[in-house]
């Protein structure tokens, strides 16, 4: 951002620009770690710019007729407004017509003003854009990796929890990793040309792994609602150890009674539950699998 500030500025008094602040501080505006967002931000900041300067130029033609100032500022600002209220990135319009509409007061023509605010914004939005793709490429795909690491884990742990009887705990957890699934989903317009597909499919990895662990977590809060003792079990907690192992986490977990059977009259709900589960974790150590093989 600092690098993105003094280079346009240089680059205005390099080329005489009355202005250059105006040039630093749209680089400033417009860089930011994630190149897509950058240059989305470069987009709106540089049509807003546009925007309210032309209808300021075209606005202040009513000098001519010696229109009272206050009408000629309305005329300017009210498309203006609508335009910000039908798109929020556009707010940069009324500054760029209240400057265009300030510069004959001042000395210069309101054409030569928008012309060159247009011109001065637009170095730096350029400039702020390339500095962003050039020096900050990789940030959104590591993001991206760390929003991965960060569900997978949640989502473990609240499996952990729901094993231990704690449902509040494992609600927190899972909602947790969704908000890490739709900050992911938000990456996508951010990340670098060339990275589009290696986000959508950790994207779909981390989809599939939500179900699949979502679906052993409501099984195992069934089977403990139920009572069923083989949550509890050596085949079971075996299972999610390695689940942990293959995520590169190491913890306890519960296992109080390591060959505990079904038996009673709930002895066929309890096997069915514990096949369901174990069927559950099965599909969700594939995913893990296909998860860390991105290196997530």
């Amino acid at each position: 951002m600092i690098a993105a500030a003094l280079l346009s500025y240089g680059l205005s008094i390099l080329f005489h620009f009355p202005d250059g602040y105006w040039a630093a501080l749209s680089a400033v505006i417009v860089a930011r770690p994630q190149p897509g967002a950058a240059a989305q931000a470069a987009a709106d900041r540089f049509i807003g710019t546009l925007a309210g300067a032309g209808v300021a130029c075209i606005m202040s033609l009513g000098r001519i007729w010696d229109l009272p100032a206050v009408a000629i500022l309305a005329a300017t600002l009210v498309p203006l407004a609508g335009l910000v209220a039908w798109r929020e990135g556009y707010r940069t319009a009324p500054i760029a017509g209240l400057i265009v509409l300030a510069a004959s007061p001042a000395g210069h023509g309101p054409l030569d003003a928008a012309i060159l605010r247009v011109v001065e914004i637009g170095l730096g939005v350029v400039v702020g854009t390339a500095m962003s793709w050039l020096l900050l490429p990789a940030n959104a795909s590591r993001e991206a990796q760390t929003l991965g690491r960060n569900a997978l884990g949640y989502q473990l742990d609240a499996l952990v929890a729901a094993q231990a009887g704690d449902d509040r705990r494992c609600d927190r957890l899972q909602a947790a990793a969704r908000q890490c699934a739709r900050s992911m989903a938000r990456l996508g317009p951010s990340v670098p040309w060339g990275s589009t597909a290696t986000l959508t499919a950790l994207q779909a990895d981390l989809n599939r792994l939500g179900v699949s662990l979502g679906f052993a977590i409501r099984a195992m809060k069934a089977a403990r609602r139920a009572g069923n003792p083989m949550i509890e079990s050596d085949a079971i907690v075996g299972r999610m150890k390695r689940l942990r192992d293959a995520a590169g986490q190491a913890g306890p977990l519960q296992c109080q009674e390591p060959n505990a059977a079904p038996c009673g009259p709930a002895a066929d709900q309890h096997r069915n539950q514990t096949r369901a589960l174990g069927f559950a974790l099965a599909m969700a150590a594939r995913d893990i699998e296909a998860l860390t093989l991105r290196r997530v």
